[in-house]
């Protein structure tokens, strides 16, 4: 019986690691989704910024004609 014993304890030992690792990585996940969206968000601004600029510079003539 206490063979019995010291393995269901040895298993709940090992449970309670692999739940705490599990733990652990959700959160990393959940960290790193959020910094994704303030990356992606970051992104779209600075897109909307570059666009704005290009907007305002002058038309230098590199254009080509629209028939080509």
């Amino acid at each position: 019986m206490n063979d019995t014993s010291t393995r269901i304890d040895e298993l709940e030992v090992r449970s309670a690691e692999q739940q705490q690792t599990i733990d652990e990585l959700s959160d990393m996940i959940a960290r790193q989704w959020q910094k994704i969206d303030e990356l992606t968000a970051l992104t779209g601004a600075m897109r909307g910024r570059i666009l704005t600029l290009e907007d305002r510079l002058p038309d230098d003539g590199d254009t080509p004609p629209p028939h080509y």
